[in-house]
């Protein structure tokens, strides 16, 4: 690998993310970081890492930056900020960011299933349900067991609270 190449090391991040070796990953976002700076991708790769690793506030500040670098973020960045205010329990907030999401991207599975969590997470039966709803649409074979399977979260209380609340909102 070329140890002066910012997406080798951003990449390489991201696989250490995949199989759980959370140090690694941030090491190597961090990283990829340094290397260029400037960057909205790398400070957001590395803002997602940090929060699956459970350094929320660390996450919030890169991926504010990446916002600041470019104005206009892809649907899934919104996703990453709403996560890392979902752990905070700032549901406000996380419910603002995945509702951008959704401006961006009616259909995304991710937003709706994010906000039947968050919802629930408030105690908005109603709107937590509903989203359910469109999670189903959106993917009928939903498992709640695949998802605590395939979680990234290095703490599994974290995907355990999502998963309760996913089941409140009717979800399997």
């Amino acid at each position: 690998m070329d140890e002066s190449d910012a997406f080798s090391h951003a990449l390489l991040g991201q696989v250490y993310l995949l199989i759980r070796k959370y140090e690694k990953a941030i090491a190597s976002g961090k990283r990829s970081v340094e290397l260029q700076p400037n960057s909205a991708l790398f400070h957001m790769h590395l803002g997602s890492t940090l929060s699956y690793a459970g350094r929320v506030d660390e996450a919030i500040a890169h991926i504010k930056q990446a916002f600041r670098l470019n104005p206009f973020p892809a649907y899934y960045n919104y996703l990453d900020l709403g996560r890392c205010y979902l752990q905070k329990g700032q549901y406000e907030d996380a419910l603002a960011e995945y509702k951008k999401a959704l401006q961006r991207e009616p259909n995304n599975f991710f937003a709706h299933l994010n906000l039947a969590a968050t919802y629930n997470m408030m105690g908005l039966e109603k709107e937590a349900q509903a989203e359910a709803s469109e999670v189903l649409r959106l993917n009928p074979k939903f498992s709640l067991d695949y998802l605590a399977k395939v979680s990234g979260y290095k703490d599994r209380t974290e995907i355990e609270k999502i998963i309760t609340a996913l089941r409140k909102a009717g979800l399997k």
